[in-house]
Order: C-alpha cells, then sequence, then structure tokens
C-alpha cells in the first residue's frame, strides 16, 4: 500500500503536515479495491516467503523508513 500511496502523491506538494496528511488519506480512499485485492492474493505467498527466509527479509521486504522522507516532504 505504501508503494501505491508514493506512486500517487509524486510530485504533490504539501504547504504543512496537516495539508499532507489530508492528501494522504484522500489518496488512500480512493486506491481501487483491484489493488487492494491483489495484495490480499499475494499474502499466502509473502507469508510463505517469510517462512522459508527464517523470518529474515524477503524479496517483498521494504522498510517503512524509506518511506518517511516522502510522506513528511513539506517543500
Amino acid at each position: 500500500m505504501w508503494e501505491e500511496l508514493e506512486r500517487r502523491l509524486k510530485g504533490v506538494r504539501a504547504s504543512n503536515a496537516n495539508q499532507k496528511f489530508a492528501q494522504l488519506e484522500a489518496f488512500w480512499k480512493s486506491i481501487p479495491m483491484t489493488v487492494v485485492q491483489t495484495l490480499l492474493d499475494s499474502m499466502p505467498c509473502r507469508c510463505q516467503a517469510v517462512i522459508d527466509a527464517k523470518g529474515y527479509p524477503t524479496k517483498y521486504y521494504i522498510t517503512f523508513y524509506s518511506y518517511i522522507p516522502f510522506v513528511f516532504d513539506l517543500r
């Protein structure tokens, strides 16, 4: 979901934190159910990848911290 939000908000600027959170909320609500369903459908493979990796990072691993600069970019 974070990747989808990043794509939708790329290049969208906010003048303050409240405006950024409003943008995030609006885009979050606009994500099509087909995207949500695709992510849900991929969960068995994702869970198996975590089991196979014994809890270590998988190809699906994206750290939340890589998105923090994007989320709070108020320029």
